[in-house]
């Protein structure tokens, strides 16, 4: 099966393996794909954007309200994040970790570049936050803290990462 775009983006939200949307396909007439560069197919019409590729869908009708280029593969942008994420919600699964816990921001994480969540060394941050500090803001700094806490250290985080990468090849 192939995994489009669109099927991981659901995938990924529901918590579900992205071949349980290939036997229940969306409702309705299957859709053509949008060309490279066109405004997005949504209910109202064509509606431009940026994004290179966008989904949206209503959560209750399963109504695709946004879709530009949502069946083309596309690289992740971070992996690394990506396997961050992985790795924090196997913790959460175990029992391990929980929302609620809080960890604490390190000199080396509060000073990490590119994007960011802007927290300060020393603030005490809740797992939740990190999360969507790492998921909605792309926040390196977010990734840092939790690889440091889960890890034990960046460097021993990084090794857990490719432990689990190698497992999958």
């Amino acid at each position: 099966m192939k995994l489009s775009r669109r099927l991981a983006l659901t995938s990924a939200l529901s918590g579900l393996a992205p071949g349980a949307f290939a036997a229940n396909p969306p409702k309705g007439k299957p859709k053509e794909p949008v060309p490279a560069g066109s405004p997005a197919d949504t209910p109202l019409g064509p509606h431009d954007t940026i994004a290179k590729w966008a989904f949206i869908q209503d959560f209750t009708t399963g109504a695709v309200l946004l879709d530009k280029r949502s069946e083309e593969r596309m690289p992740p942008s971070s992996m690394t994040k990506l396997m961050t994420m992985y790795l924090v919600y196997e913790q959460l699964k175990k029992g391990r970790l929980k929302l609620t816990d809080s960890m604490t921001v390190s000199a080396r994480a509060a000073a990490m570049g590119g994007s960011r969540m802007f927290i300060e060394v020393g603030k005490i941050v809740l797992v939740e936050d990190l999360i969507r500090g790492v998921i909605v803001q792309s926040g390196n700094d977010a990734a840092t803290v939790l690889a440091e806490s889960i890890g034990g250290s960046e460097e021993k985080f990084v090794e857990t990462m490719n432990t689990a990468a190698g497992n999958w090849a």
